[in-house]
């Protein structure tokens, strides 16, 4: 890899974190924004939550129409990782097919994006759940995991 090329990650990484975190917020923007039910018409509101204390990947869920559930995993499974590999591997197949990316780079972004999916799962569970962390900085950590992975391969 050359020195242009490190340069030309390192702007991206930094341009996106910026861009990421510098996001204004405006009411103006949402003022006619009005209240609308789109569904699930089936009940699928949420009834309670609750966790247990000294027990932080433990949670129960009631839903309105009935049943609780419970995670002990705190939401990161291996049921979602495959979902996120099935996905990435999705986006990156058709990004070949259209001709977008070279398929030189499948594996590469494939690999990249499964391990910044993985990371971003983890920093979420540790350090967000313990507000070390907010979801921003987590999900920039995550994508910076991701170039830093995909750079290597390069």
């Amino acid at each position: 890899m050359t020195v242009r090329s490190l340069v030309v990650w390192c702007v991206l990484v930094v341009t996106l974190g910026i861009s990421t975190a510098a996001q204004p917020y405006s009411e103006a923007q949402f003022k006619g924004m009005k209240w609308r039910d789109i569904g699930p018409f089936r009940g699928g509101r949420v009834l309670a939550v609750t966790g247990i204390p000294g027990s932080p990947f433990t949670y129960y869920f009631g839903g309105v129409a009935g049943g609780v559930w419970r995670t002990t995993d705190g939401g990161v499974s291996w049921a979602g990782t495959a979902a996120g590999v099935g996905s990435a591997t999705l986006v990156r197949l058709v990004c070949v097919m259209t001709g977008v990316v070279p398929v030189r780079w499948v594996g590469i972004s494939i690999a990249a994006a499964v391990v910044g999916m993985i990371a971003d799962s983890f920093l979420g569970a540790l350090l967000e759940r313990r507000k070390l962390l907010n979801n921003d900085a987590v999900n920039f950590l995550g994508t910076l995991i991701a170039a830093a992975v995909a750079f290597l391969l390069a």
